[in-house]
C-alpha cells in the first residue's frame, strides 16, 4: 500500500493511512492544515444551464481568509474575503482598464459582479466546506463507509469515493477523489437525482501550509503601503 507521505506528519507515524477509513484520514489532514494554494477549477449549474469552467487561483488561511486571482498580469480580476472584515463584504479589483478605473470596491456577497465569476458563495468555495459537508452526513456512519476506487485526479494520484445522498440536499450522489499524497481533496462533483451533474470543483497544484505574505497573497485586504 502507498505509504502517505504528508500524511504521516499528521498521524502517528507508527500508523499508516488505511484508504477505507477515508473520513477519518482526511479530517484529520484538514485538521493540519493551516492555509493553502492551488489552482481551482469549478462549474456550477444555474437555473438548469452548466456554466463553462472557471479557473482561477485561490490561496487560503484559516479560519476563514481567501483570495482569488482570475487572469494574469494587469488583466487580472480579483477576490478578496476574510471572517470578521469588512462587515461580510467581500473586496474586488477588476481587471483591465475597469479595475484601473474604479479602484477596489467593496461588495456584498450577493453581488452581480462576484456571482458572474463564481456562483456558490465565496465562504462556501474552499476545501474545508467538502470536508465539513462529509464529515457531517457521514461522521456517525462508521459502518457503512464505501471503499475508495483509485483514480486520478487534479494531476495526481487518488481514491475516488461515490456517496449517496440522504435526502437534506439539493445533490443525491456525490463523488470525492481524495489524494494520495494529501488525503484532501482534489475533486468533489455532485449530481441531482436525475443523474444531472449539479456542481465540479478540483483542484491542481495544492501546495499545504506555504508561506504567505500578508501584502502579496492577500494584496485587497492588506494593501502594501
Amino acid at each position: 500500500m502507498l505509504l502517505l507521505t504528508l500524511l504521516h506528519a499528521f498521524l502517528p507515524q507508527s500508523q499508516a493511512a488505511d484508504p477505507t477509513d477515508w473520513l477519518t484520514n482526511m479530517r484529520v489532514a484538514w485538521e493540519g492544515v493551516r492555509s493553502y494554494r492551488a489552482e481551482q477549477r469549478s462549474t456550477e449549474r444555474v437555473e438548469g444551464v452548466l456554466r463553462k469552467e472557471r479557473i482561477f487561483r485561490v490561496t487560503f488561511r484559516k479560519p476563514g481568509e481567501m483570495q482569488l486571482v482570475f487572469g494574469h498580469g494587469k488583466k487580472a480580476t480579483r477576490i478578496y474575503r476574510s471572517e470578521g472584515r469588512f462587515e461580510g463584504n467581500a473586496r474586488l479589483l477588476l481587471g483591465g482598464r475597469a479595475g484601473r478605473r474604479q479602484g477596489i470596491l467593496t461588495v456584498g456577497p450577493q453581488s452581480p459582479s462576484l456571482q458572474d465569476l463564481v456562483v456558490r458563495p465565496l465562504d462556501q468555495l474552499g476545501l474545508g466546506t467538502f470536508v465539513d459537508m462529509f464529515s457531517a452526513l457521514y461522521g456517525h456512519e462508521l459502518s457503512t463507509r464505501p471503499k475508495p476506487v483509485a483514480d486520478v485526479a487534479g494531476g495526481e494520484a487518488a481514491w475516488r469515493v461515490d456517496l449517496n445522498g440522504d435526502g437534506r440536499n439539493v445533490w443525491s450522489r456525490a463523488e470525492v477523489a481524495l489524494s494520495q499524497r494529501t488525503f484532501l481533496p482534489v475533486r468533489v462533483t455532485l449530481w441531482d437525482s436525475s443523474g444531472v451533474m449539479l456542481e465540479r470543483h478540483q483542484w491542481f497544484d495544492l501546495k499545504v501550509n506555504p508561506d504567505l505574505k500578508d501584502d502579496e497573497d492577500f494584496d485587497l485586504g492588506y494593501p502594501r503601503p
